[in-house]
Parts: structure tokens; C-alpha cells; sequence
């Protein structure tokens, strides 16, 4: 990998890392919501004390909040685990989940956390698939590595990028 690569990959991890912390708040707010809602639902119920299936505004807002609450955990567990992914160098499998959890974060009030999950998206892609300029010139390239489609030189016995073996 080279510097401008692993320039990239730490980018992309400290983003994940941010997006996560954010998450991490929405979660907060999340559990702080729906623990006042609850609350506002038990406290109308306790007042009126005529049961659970009397129509009670709260009781209804209650059902979304705990849904979004399970979402809003699941989420922040996912970019977790997306984040020890590409700190163990795994950017390939990162890629889509840093996606995916950029879109889900901008439409579900994560927003600054999908922003910096975006971010990532991009720069796993530039770990992944490095601009032209930075990979080697084809002038001093014989053949292609059959593992990575990277140049390498003739007299090369091991591809340069990935370590595959070229003498077989």
C-alpha cells in the first residue's frame, strides 16, 4: 500500500470513527425520547386509570419511538463493527456498510454522522481503487499481475501490491 493509500485508509477510519459517535448520540436522544414518552403514556394512564386500550396519544408515539430506538442500536452496533473493519484492514468489506449507513444516518436525523459515513465511502473507494496518478507508470511494466491487474516488471518474481507469485 502506498502512502497516499494509507492515507486514505486512516481517513476513512477516523470518519467512521466520527460517524460512530454521532450515531452514539442519536442513540442518546433515542433512549432519552422514548424513556420521556413513556413516561408522559404511563402518567396519562395513572390519571385516567380506565386501562391499557383506552386511546392514549402517548401509548401510539410510544410504538414508533421504541422501533426507531432499536433501529438507532442497531445501527451504531453496525458502524461498530465497520469501523474495527477497517482498522484491522479490511476496506473492501467496509465499503458498502459505510454506504449504506451514510444514506440510512442522512434520512434518519443522523445527519452529520451519514456525512462523515459518506466521507468514508469515498475514501475506502481511493484505498480500494487508488486514482491513476498514483499507481506506477506502464513504461517500465511488462505484464499485468493476474491477482490485482496492477503492472509489474518483468523480472519480477512477486507482484509489488498484493504479493501474489509471479514465477509459477
Amino acid at each position: 500500500m502506498t502512502t497516499s493509500e494509507s492515507a486514505e485508509a486512516e481517513s476513512a477510519k477516523s470518519y467512521t470513527l466520527v460517524g460512530f459517535i454521532f450515531y452514539i448520540l442519536g442513540a442518546i436522544g433515542s433512549i432519552g425520547s422514548t424513556i420521556g414518552l413513556s413516561f408522559l403514556w404511563m402518567g396519562d394512564m395513572m390519571s385516567n386509570m380506565i386501562g391499557p386500550f383506552r386511546y392514549s396519544p402517548g401509548f401510539y408515539a410510544l410504538i414508533p419511538m421504541i422501533a426507531y430506538f432499536i433501529l438507532t442500536i442497531g445501527f451504531t452496533i453496525w458502524s461498530w463493527i465497520t469501523y474495527n473493519n477497517i482498522k484491522q484492514g479490511k476496506y473492501s468489506k467496509s465499503r458498502t456498510p459505510t454506504l449504506i449507513l451514510g444514506i440510512f444516518g442522512l434520512f434518519l436525523a443522523w445527519f452529520i454522522g451519514g456525512i462523515f459515513l459518506l466521507l468514508a465511502y469515498g475514501k475506502l473507494g481511493n484505498t480500494i481503487n487508488p486514482p491513476k496518478s498514483t499507481q506506477p507508470s506502464t513504461q517500465h511494466a511488462g505484464r499485468i499481475c493476474v491477482n490485482c491487474g496492477r503492472p509489474v516488471a518483468w523480472e519480477a518474481k512477486f507482484c509489488e501490491y498484493c504479493g501474489n507469485n509471479l514465477v509459477k
